[in-house]
């Protein structure tokens, strides 16, 4: 509705701050998204150093670094599949000794982690 000045009303303020408020939450799900990728992106150069029995202690150490980063950021997108997976990941790293953790274990949790990954980018995660 003009005013008689030929300038245009300026938006509701609540409206801005909504619209505000909507990007801004748009941009942290875009954000933990990247992060989650970006997590289980690294977690088979982890695994590759879990392997050496030299960095296996700071190998778990990264995974659970990483079971953190994704059980955080998997919250912020509604991802209950990938914070389910990486807090149980979590809990067997925390439970069971590094020298001791079963190589078929830690493989199953990063390969799952993947293809949880790989079906969301399909529709079916």
């Amino acid at each position: 509705m003009a005013d008689g000045t030929g300038s245009t009303p300026s938006l509701d303020p609540m409206a801005a701050v909504l619209a505000a408020a909507k990007q801004l939450g748009d941009q942290a799900k875009l954000n933990a998204q990247t992060r989650i990728e970006g997590e289980i992106n690294r977690l088979p150069s982890i695994y590759r150093r879990w392997l050496s029995n030299h960095s296996r202690e700071s190998a778990a150490q990264d995974f659970r670094a990483a079971c953190d980063a994704l059980i955080n950021s998997a919250d912020a997108v509604d991802r209950s599949l990938i914070k389910g997976i990486a807090t149980l990941f979590k809990e067997y790293l925390d439970r069971v000794a590094a020298k001791s953790q079963n190589k078929s274990v830690i493989k199953s949790y990063v390969d799952t982690l993947w293809v949880v990954l790989g079906q969301a980018y399909t529709g079916d995660g």
